[in-house]
């Protein structure tokens, strides 16, 4: 708390309310963003959603703005289509 304090993300008052600044925010949908694409990319690829929520997390952080663009990218060509193939290889109910 003491970084995102003295970095100016997030300011406290007296009673200890935190509240986020615009310069967190910011970094927290970048953040937000980050998840749930990568999310969504590796559950599309197939990996149990329980596990592509925890590499999303891990991923998010580290991941460059970049590589993060060209995965976003890619995604954006590639993602509805390989999310259809994967509903049509289901097996029906």
């Amino acid at each position: 708390m003491k970084n995102l304090r003295e970095n100016g993300y997030i300011s406290m008052d007296h009673e200890g309310y935190i509240t986020l600044e615009p310069s967190g925010r910011k970094i927290a949908e970048m953040i937000y963003e980050r998840h749930t694409l990568l999310t969504k990319l590796l559950v599309a690829l197939d990996v149990p959603r329980e596990v592509a929520v925890e590499d999303a997390c891990r991923i998010e952080h580290v991941i460059s703005p970049q590589s993060f663009e060209a995965i976003k990218e890619f995604a954006a060509a590639h993602l509805a289509k390989i999310e259809k193939a994967n509903r049509t290889d289901e097996p029906e109910k």
